[in-house]
């Protein structure tokens, strides 16, 4: 797993000035570690999380693929920290929590962005969820520099429930604290909160113009309606200081608060009360030994148990509250006992009874680990939240019982990351299950340079690999630096790209460095020095061709989109290098290609002709055209075609430039014609059998990510172009071809979490011809 940690000097996530005892605030700082899901518990990889650390510098690291981060060290002011996190998708994440002991547990819950468009020239109504919604009046968006917007408005909303478990979670600020009218900081109480993005179409950012409103309605859960004051303040998040802001008021009509806001962010409807009353408290096992990384619901926050056992909760005074262990949040562990509290004291602190946990089943173990690793065991399953829980060397915890456990201890250094998977069989209560040793060696250095054939450092990514870790870095300079476990081969690869196309990698492999050697030199990866190919791809007769040409060097084949002919790249110096093209030319199909080794730091003359006739062909254009806002791009050799009953698309991961491809199955009755020419393949869907006539996609079952799929174009698992709303045209189906058209945008489909990166906009126009032989 890597953990990239950014460094921005400057900026804070919240105000040092004040405190909310009588004195100045106290600064101080503790170490993080946590997880984070979807509003339903589903791990989350790839999410951006930050936080300042004990220096006040801004820090950031991406959740691994099972939604686990951490900080050796967060800044804490009065012991509360703030963690912020973002991923494409989801909604922006503050969450602040405090904690008194040297480290904390936390659980981020990101809010899915729902989305719906309305028109700006209209009156609107969006429901935000069953129990809230939005209206909006004609004419009154605008954009950010505070020009008048008219046209489709996208509407990203969510809405946080008070009687959700999770509310504590799904809640934007964590810890429900604000700053009233007369900038004094207040404990709110929440009768429920939305989340609303407003996006022009071409992904503006909205806002409403100045002397516009719009109006909320939230309806007050049932628990809460009969404390529910006539008229409550209005909270807007403030997103630079993390800290709900007091702006306006709703008034209770019916059932639910009505008002009126100027801006769109996340809007809150809260009554304030004293932000000095807090409760303490512990929880422990049957045997009364303290619980560690315990989620503890205090009314409707969640906290979590430090090393201790111990947690602190600001609370509502004067109100009535629950304070338990809810098994949702912990693995299916509960306690015993849940703690009722009548009322808080408007100021200072109550100790609670400890939280007693029911014992179900134990889990102990032995880790062995030098002082230089945390452990940390993470635990997932499809019935309860995942739950990451840091463990000591020797260990007993808790865990369910009657049910067989898939769990993973996690062992991690500033660099090192080992995982160990283990079953833990089905235990009777009471029983305890001994994890077999972990033997690993403590961290060691190594060290190695990145040249060119002239021996000169270079620029490149290094990918390090061992048995249960791994390591990337870019390093600029050709040095690079970093820790393994001792006793363990490595294999570190090195690449480069010489282009935005061709890349090239030497691979080299480091024995076994044995522990207490603290620092090994490792040889020198030697990549090669550059060489450019350039000329012309023409036809027979001499005209130049707009083709897709493959660049095959080191075993590796590359597409370029060759204009009018002409073409020049970058490749590896001194290494064989074929050229091949096939396209729609004089009026049939033909290919050409040449193979040649271009010398290093030298421009070498590569023009080919295409003089191979492959096939007579009965089509206008053959293979596939592909019109779009900005141009017109020829896929003449998209013409080997397979039919199919799946569909394989490019999905998003943690790392920005890589998808991973997914097949789905196709609703029953469809069919998939496939183009593809290596790692190019475009894909038109029908929802039978393909027979001549015009299919509108948006009639069409969900193919794919909750979306209906009619075209979609890939390019070396890059998705170019995708049609959701439109239509694919059968024009003919003939003895000698298939030809038709396709047309329409991608729709919503790119706000999925799930789908990759792209350049292009939902509203994007996507149209074209295809025609192939068979």
């Amino acid at each position: 797993m890597l953990i990239t940690v950014l460094f921005t000097f400057g900026g804070c996530m919240f105000d040092d000035s004040g405190s909310v005892t009588d004195g100045p605030a106290y600064i101080g700082s503790l170490k993080v570690y946590g997880i984070v899901t979807t509003e339903n518990g589903q791990p989350l990889e790839g999410v951006h999380i930050t936080t300042e650390n004990g220096l006040g510098q801004v820090i950031g690291v991406y959740s691994d693929a099972m939604g686990v981060f951490s900080f050796a060290s967060v800044r804490t002011k009065d012991s509360r920290f703030v963690i912020e996190a973002d991923k494409e998708g989801y909604f922006h994440k503050s969450y602040a929590s405090t904690s008194a002991g040297k480290d904390a547990k936390v659980r981020l819950a990101l809010n899915t962005k729902n989305t719906t468009n309305i028109t700006a020239d209209a009156p609107s109504e969006v429901a935000v969820a069953d129990k809230a919604r939005v209206l909006f009046k004609p004419n009154s968006f605008v954009q950010e520099n505070g020009t008048p917007y008219s046209g489709e408005v996208t509407v990203a909303y969510t809405y946080a429930n008070p009687d959700n478990p999770a509310f504590g979670l799904l809640m934007q600020g964590g810890d429900l604290r604000g700053l009233d009218a007369s900038r004094q900081t207040q404990r709110l109480i929440s009768y429920g909160a939305m989340g609303v993005e407003l996006t022009g179409s071409n992904g503006q950012t909205l806002q409403l113009a100045p002397g516009q409103t719009a109006t909320l309605e939230m309806e007050v859960p049932e628990s809460m309606l009969a404390n529910a004051p006539a008229q409550i303040p209005l909270w807007y998040f403030d997103e630079q200081n993390n800290i709900w802001v007091e702006e306006g008021s709703a008034t209770l009509q019916g059932n639910k608060y009505v008002g009126e806001v100027s801006h769109f962010t996340w809007w809150n409807c809260d009554d304030p009360v004293s932000i000095k009353s807090f409760v303490i408290g512990t929880v422990v096992d049957c045997n009364g030994s303290p619980m560690p990384g315990v989620v503890v619901s205090v009314g409707p926050l969640l906290v979590t148990t430090n090393a201790d056992g111990s947690y602190i909760s600001n609370v509502a005074s004067g109100l009535e509250f629950n304070v338990l262990v809810d098994p949702i949040f912990n693995f299916g562990l509960e306690s015993s006992n849940t703690i009722y509290v009548a009322s808080a004291p408007e100021e200072g602190v109550m100790t609670l009874e400890p939280l007693v946990m029911n014992c179900p089943a134990f889990l102990s173990g032995n880790l062995n680990l030098c002082s230089d690793y945390s452990a940390y065991l993470v635990m997932n399953s499809n019935t309860y939240w995942p739950d990451y829980i840091a463990i000591p060397n020797n260990f007993s915890r808790i865990i369910p019982g009657g049910t067989e456990l898939q769990i993973v201890i996690q062992i991690q250094s500033a660099m090192v990351v080992q995982r160990y998977n283990f079953t833990i069989p089905a235990l009777a209560e009471g029983s305890t299950y001994t994890l077999p040793a972990i033997e690993l060696g403590c961290p060691v250095t190594i060290q190695g340079t990145v040249v060119d054939c002239s021996q000169q450092p270079t620029a490149s990514q290094i990918n390090a690999v061992w048995e249960g870790g791994s390591y990337y870095y870019s390093t600029t300079y050709g040095d690079y630096s970093f820790s393994v476990p001792s006793n363990l081969p490595v294999s570190i690869t090195a690449t480069r790209h010489l282009s935005s196309l061709i890349t090239e990698s030497e691979t080299i492999t480091v024995l076994p460095v044995p522990e207490g050697e603290n620092l090994h030199i490792a040889p020198n990866i030697e990549l090669s020095c550059p060489a450019t190919v350039s000329g012309t791809v023409s036809s027979c007769s001499g005209t130049p061709l707009t083709v897709i040409m493959h660049v095959i060097t080191n075993d590796f084949i590359y597409n370029l989109q060759v204009v009018g002919g002409a073409f020049s790249i970058q490749v590896p110096g001194n290494e064989p290098v074929t050229l091949k093209a096939s396209a729609f030319a004089d009026g049939d199909y033909y290919n050409g290609e040449i193979t040649l080794t271009p010398p290093a730091n030298q421009i070498t003359n590569a023009s080919f002709q295409l003089c191979n006739l492959l096939a007579y062909v009965d089509c206008p254009i053959a293979g596939v055209q592909l019109i779009t806002d900005n141009a017109v791009i020829s896929f003449g050799s998209l013409t080997n075609y397979v039919l199919s009953q799946q569909i394989t698309v490019p999905l998003a991961t943690a790392s920005p430039t890589l998808n991973l491809p997914q097949t789905f199955n196709l609703p029953t009755g469809y069919t998939n014609l496939k183009l593809q020419d290596g790692p190019i393949y475009c894909t038109l869907i029908l929802p039978g059998a393909f027979e001549t006539g015009t299919y509108n996609i948006a009639s069409y079952s969900n193919v794919a990510l909750n979306s209906p799929i009619g075209m979609m174009l890939v390019n070396n698992n890059t998705i170019s172009a995708i049609i959701t709303e439109g239509t694919v045209t059968i024009n003919n189906v003939g003895p000698d071809n298939i030809s038709g058209s396709f047309s329409g945008v991608p729709g919503n489909i790119i706000s999925n979490s799930q789908f990759p990166s792209v350049t292009f906009l939902p509203d994007a126009n996507f149209s074209g011809t295809f025609c192939f032989p068979y």
